[in-house]
């Protein structure tokens, strides 16, 4: 498969056009039963399309292709294909020791063990993810880099304001139709007067937003930002991920927390920006749990504005060529991680999986499954379902 039908079906696919993007690939597989590559991204395209009706036979044509061809890393790759569909049959145990089988070879792909912490977790086997989390966040801490010109070894360029909570902005994305993220918008933005007095909420939101949410955002005091149809990079279906960061690059701003619509504001979190509020460090990022296994969670994380470059413009560039749902944080691990790790960032993690990562302050434990960057559950938000009779 040549390299362009490949990237244009990769395209297709996480644009939800699976029957375009398959055909693709059955073309160049009638060209060349033995392409493996075509093999996998066909594996991967069903996966995405939700085609999962006789994938494990198509994985088995797959592995007797890379057999015959002596293919070295092919059993990986289809041990964590594997991994996934038994995943989404809820046959966590079997997906598990699939993942295992990815993580063994030499040399894994990270996602490989990212998949095991995942697994791990799932299964309430939290001790030994956390050890998996160790592996992968030196994994990608040691895989990213920067320029030496572009590492921040400045300070703060200011200091923070509480008498201006104008300046002092909690980000948001909110797109989609899905009514659980507007309750949550709503909800959060209702309470932002009382957790955060000295900052005011800023939601970036879809122009197709029913206008009964901008309205209820609006009147509980939160700024309303609707989206351009330019920041749609290449009609990425995750490019709303990125609205938030735009506030870095707004003159009016000083200090930027961006966090996820769907999480509730705890009093552990209040009391970790509290201490990073009265350090010297420009940045912080949290991570309070085993299967927080990145190194910039992208709603766990904030910090002064003028030290960056211009986020618009970088993050745009990101999103018109990588459209998978994690785009978001792949873009703070290769472009902001890197800039920041030599000082300019406070890493806040009890489980101290990189060196310099301070713990939560004291006083403020975990209850339950109560952690910072828990997504509230649906029927939190929305009540139980209604009985058919209803």
């Amino acid at each position: 498969m040549n390299p362009e039908d490949q990237i244009e079906a990769m395209r297709l696919a996480k644009i939800d056009q699976t029957d375009s993007a398959l055909a693709l690939i059955d073309e160049a597989l009638a060209r060349d039963p033995d392409d493996f590559p075509a093999h996998l991204l066909r594996i991967k395209t069903m996966r995405f399309g939700g085609r999962l009706e006789g994938i494990m036979d198509v994985i088995d044509q797959a592995e007797e292709v890379a057999r015959r061809n002596s293919l070295k890393g092919a059993e990986a790759e289809l041990s964590f294909e594997r991994g996934w569909i038994l995943q989404s049959e809820d046959r966590l145990v079997e997906a598990l020791e699939y993942f295992r089988k990815s993580a063994e070879i030499e040399n894994p792909k990270v996602d490989y063990l990212s998949a095991v912490c995942s697994m791990l977790c799932k299964l309430g086997r939290y001790d030994e993810a956390v050890e998996w989390r160790h592996r992968i966040l030196r994994m990608r801490n040691a895989e990213v880099g920067c320029p030496p010109e572009q590492v921040i070894t400045a300070g703060r360029p200011k200091r923070f304001d509480p008498s201006t909570p104008e300046r002092n902005i909690v980000s948001y994305s909110l797109f989609g139709q899905d009514r659980y993220y507007h309750e949550c918008a709503i909800t959060n933005a209702r309470m932002h007067p009382v957790i955060f007095p000295e900052f005011t909420a800023r939601f970036y939101c879809a122009p197709d937003l029913p206008e009964e949410v901008l309205l209820a955002l609006r009147a509980s005091g939160a700024q309303v930002m609707l989206a351009r149809k330019e920041d749609n990079a290449s009609s990425s279906p995750m490019a709303g991920t990125f609205w938030r960061f735009l506030t870095f690059d707004d003159p009016n701003v000083d200090v930027v927390l961006c966090r996820d619509v769907d999480s509730p504001v705890l009093p552990r979190e209040r009391a970790a920006i509290e201490m990073w509020l009265a350090s010297s460090e420009p940045f912080y990022c949290m991570r309070d749990h085993a299967i927080h296994a990145e190194l910039i969670l992208a709603g766990l994380w904030g910090g002064f504005t003028g030290v960056l470059p211009p986020l618009g413009p970088l993050a745009g560039s990101f999103v018109s060529q990588d459209f998978s749902r994690f785009s978001d944080q792949k873009f703070l691990r290769a472009n902001i991680w890197p800039r920041l790790r030599e000082g300019a960032i406070m890493q806040i993690d009890d489980f101290a999986s990189l060196d310099g990562s301070v713990p939560f302050p004291d006083g403020f434990p975990k209850h339950g499954r109560q952690h910072v960057g828990v997504s509230w559950t649906r029927t939190q938000i929305l009540g139980p379902p209604l009985k058919a009779d209803q």
